[in-house]
């Protein structure tokens, strides 16, 4: 079995990303975590008392990154995704990828499971950079840390690490952007609203008409605190994730972003699998 661990900015990555794989053939995992291969049990059983609740302030603080939110497989993998909360903590990711590589050193003793590689899948945002220059930023990041040659990292491409006696362990990479813009710049979202309007396009429209008709001023974005009655914070509006939360609202009322993305049927089965990009995406963590 090779153990495949998708590290993501937030949870609509993971979303959209298990979508893809299910398109493919993957399966949710459903086993209890005693019942994980070892040692990946007893990694995500320490993990998870580290993050005791007796230690947490109740709604104060995102979820660990180090306690998986999903989990798939095909049989051959078993796919662990974590929500690394964002592009800026770096170190998180390297504490995570040790964690994973440690494995290797008990595996060396025993290995019930057949575990035989390691695969570690870096997601990011292009934004304001562009694939390009996001992917010298991952570069600057990961190339030297794990010894990598000059460019071996690139868009949807798997590299090797240095070995582990008794598992290979590789790195692959892969960066979302609006397919629309040449320069390559833009976000996840931009590329779901492209997937989303293919098939539904009167919908979104329609749902942007609504965003545009009904703008709020910048400070009413903000956060609203009644004790002290006035706005705090910066401006949590983002035009592209609303736009999917309204026409999400149509099939699932309530429910966040990261159930409309998995679950609506604003991008079908078959438009996955005829998707460059979702080909790509599928390719580089099933392959």
């Amino acid at each position: 079995m090779i153990i495949s661990v998708v590290m993501c900015e937030g949870m609509h990555d993971i979303s959209f990303i298990s979508k893809i794989l299910c398109a493919n053939g993957c399966s949710e995992y459903k086993e209890k975590v005693e019942d994980y291969p070892f040692p990946i049990d007893r990694q995500i059983k320490s993990n998870y008392s580290k993050n005791d609740i007796g230690d947490k302030i109740i709604g104060n603080g995102p979820d660990s990154p180090f306690v998986p939110k999903a989990v798939y497989t095909n049989e051959k993998k078993l796919i662990i995704f974590h929500n690394m909360n964002g592009d800026s903590d770096t170190k998180t990711r390297y504490k995570l990828i040790e964690q994973y590589q440690k494995n290797s050193i008990a595996l060396q003793f025993a290995n019930p499971s057949n575990i035989t590689a390691f695969e570690f899948f870096l997601f990011y945002d292009a934004d304001e950079l562009g694939v390009a220059k996001r992917m010298d930023w991952i570069k600057d990041k990961f190339q030297s840390k794990y010894q990598i040659p000059d460019g071996e990292i690139g868009q949807a491409r798997k590299v090797p690490l240095p070995d582990a006696e008794s598992c290979k362990m590789t790195l692959g990479t892969y960066v979302f952007y609006d397919p629309a813009d040449p320069e390559q710049k833009g976000t996840l979202e931009n590329m779901l609203l492209a997937l989303m309007r293919k098939e539904n396009s009167d919908l979104f429209a329609r749902a942007e008409d609504f965003l545009n008709s009904n703008v709020l001023e910048a400070e009413r974005t903000k956060e609203y605190d009644s004790k002290q009655d006035k706005y705090a914070g910066g401006g949590k509006f983002k035009y592209l994730k609303s736009e999917i939360s309204i026409a999400g609202q149509l099939q699932f009322s309530g429910m966040n972003n990261s159930v409309i993305i998995l679950k609506s049927d604003y991008i079908k089965k078959h438009t996955i699998l005829a998707d460059d990009e979702c080909i790509k995406i599928a390719n580089l963590v099933l392959q």
